[in-house]
């Protein structure tokens, strides 16, 4: 056996909250903030922008809480079930583990990265 152990991915099944907010400074501003008071509960994140509008997801172990802190901030967001899937001290291939998701016949319908803690990139996989 090599020096090096083959270490299994850590799947968890989680809610993303997404947001979808006017792409200006003042909304992400408060976003932002609002984030970094809920960050002990944020497991990932990622964004997505055009010149008018940003959409962000959060992946989060306290769902109802995030959820709460960001309507009281003024935003609407919508939650889904994700199965997250990360490893300490390096990133998961996003395409090649949803290609083998799929070829083991479950169905994808959306697989992303996210930045996260230090030392973690989870990455997030809705179902159909």
């Amino acid at each position: 056996m090599t020096a090096r152990r083959m270490r299994r991915p850590d799947i968890q099944q989680r809610t993303e909250i997404a947001l979808h907010v006017p792409n200006d400074l003042d909304t992400l501003a408060k976003l932002f903030a609002t984030m970094a008071r809920e960050r002990p509960r944020l497991l990932g994140w990622c964004f997505c922008s055009n010149h008018h509008r940003a959409t962000a997801w959060l992946i989060t172990a306290a769902p109802s809480a995030t959820l709460q802190a960001l309507r009281m901030a003024g935003f609407e967001a919508e939650t889904n079930p994700v199965v997250v899937v990360g490893e300490e001290h390096r990133g998961v291939p996003t395409a090649g583990l949803a290609a083998e998701l799929r070829a083991a016949g479950i169905q994808i319908s959306d697989a992303y990265t996210c930045c996260g803690p230090p030392r973690r990139q989870p990455v997030g996989f809705e179902d159909e």
